[in-house]
């Protein structure tokens, strides 16, 4: 959906959002006797876009002295008891996911014996200004009407960063087997071990 300014009522302004998926399935199962392979692959895609909703007037445009960002907006502006506006910032979120899999089952006797693997590679970015455009809290810590505050330019708190930009991939595997035996036609013992070892994901530049 689009970002919306209402009639020039900045109190009234959201962001906008846009969002897509895409995915991908493919499956093979093939059987031998009593053997079974069955195999599966995914590809999975989404992308979500968010920007401010307002951004003819921020900050910058009303004289605030501090570094401008890219898409200057007004971020979040709260003036205690009386209003606050938030109009959103710039997001840019796409992730894509591979899914690679394959489970064997055996039928030996009473056995049912099945052991698999998994192997999902996921890949991510996060581009974001959030907090270029300073958070500004404007109360009666420093005068005793918070909108005098305003208009006399003191603010009580100023959060501002440098946004952030992260590039990380990683690698989620996993391992079970697994066996099933019948014991007698009203009992069936199930006896299993799944192991998902973490590897940590990495990021361009050596970034956390």
């Amino acid at each position: 959906q689009p970002g919306v300014g209402i009639d020039n009522n900045l109190i009234a302004t959201f962001r906008g959002q846009w969002h897509s998926w895409n995915n991908v399935a493919f499956g093979d199962t093939w059987t031998n006797g009593t053997v079974i392979s069955d195999f599966r692959f995914s590809w999975v895609r989404d992308h979500s876009y968010t920007y401010a909703g307002e951004t003819e007037v921020s900050p910058y445009s009303l004289g605030v002295n501090a570094g401008k960002p890219l898409f200057p907006t007004i971020q979040s502006l709260s003036i205690s008891g009386y209003f606050s506006v938030g109009s959103g910032n710039y997001n840019d979120l796409p992730r894509q996911t591979f899914d690679v899999s394959e489970d064997l089952t055996l039928m030996r006797g009473r056995h049912q014996i099945t052991f698999g693997a998994e192997l999902q590679h996921t890949a991510l970015e996060v581009k974001t200004d959030n907090q270029q455009n300073p958070l500004l809290t404007f109360d009666t810590s420093l005068v005793s009407n918070a909108f005098a505050a305003v208009l006399l330019g003191e603010v009580t708190t100023v959060s501002q960063t440098a946004g952030s930009y992260i590039d990380g991939s990683g690698v989620l595997p996993g391992f079970y087997g697994e066996d099933k035996i019948k014991v007698s036609s009203r009992l069936t013992l199930t006896a299993g071990l799944r192991w998902d070892p973490y590897f940590a994901f990495s990021a361009a530049g050596g970034r956390m």
